[in-house]
């Protein structure tokens, strides 16, 4: 009570110390009422996954046709930034944590962030990215990689406004993608959100095979920073 009575101590600090949730109203966040959005002709993201892509994803591509969301399941899209350092929107190792206050609170909320995520596992974009760690050239977002975050200037559409690593290379953000379906699915009982992201699922655990490198079913580490867990 001393400190909330305190005029000297800054409103935000209070609500800091008191609440973490502050972070979801004053920490950067945008709430639509919508889960349709509206797809640029430009748009390099390819839902419909065609065969002859020529993605570096090790896993075989795969259709994804969610079902219809009703108006009771529909909370629209939501979004929050990593931080005031980091603007970029729904970064997932941060998410990993974040998202046990959403399940808990506002179990619709933290499905659609899910969703999407879902969505984005099976969209590429093969725009040419440099890396700022070591200066080298990749792909934006690959089929089968967990996207880093939802982006940053067209969120949703430019998936991975990260580029100091190639996360595409990760090996801790496919992981946490399932055990949070499993936990969000066993927490909610939502059939229909486990057969909407069912084929991501699948699909971000096979492209993980590829980090096994010597048949023992345990990925090893690539020799540079390609986790977050020190997040």
């Amino acid at each position: 009570m001393p400190i909330l009575h305190d005029d000297r101590l800054p409103e935000w600090y209070k609500i800091t110390l008191f609440n973490e949730l502050y972070f979801l109203v004053a920490g950067g966040t945008v709430w639509i009422d919508s889960d349709c959005l509206v797809v640029n002709d430009n748009d390099k993201l390819n839902p419909s996954l065609p065969e002859d892509s020529d993605c570096s994803s090790a896993v075989p591509l795969i259709g994804f046709t969610p079902h219809e969301i009703d108006n009771k399941e529909n909370v629209g899209k939501f979004l929050y930034l990593e931080g005031v350092e980091y603007f970029m929107w729904c970064t997932y190792d941060v998410h990993f944590y974040a998202s046990f206050a959403l399940l808990d609170l506002f179990p619709k909320i933290e499905l659609s962030i899910q969703r999407d995520f879902a969505r984005a596992v099976l969209r590429e974009d093969k725009t040419r990215v440099r890396f700022l760690a070591d200066g080298t050239w990749g792909t934006r977002k690959v089929i089968g990689a967990v996207a880093h975050d939802l982006g940053a200037h067209d969120p949703w559409h430019e998936l991975n406004a990260y580029n100091i690593h190639d996360t595409s290379r990760w090996k801790d953000l496919n992981p946490k993608f399932v055990l949070q379906i499993y936990r969000d699915f066993a927490a909610t009982g939502d059939i229909s959100f486990c057969m909407d992201v069912w084929p991501a699922v699948c699909t971000a655990m096979e492209y993980m095979g590829q980090f096994d490198h010597d048949g023992d079913d345990m990925i090893e580490n690539d020799g540079f920073p390609d986790q977050t867990y020190d997040a």
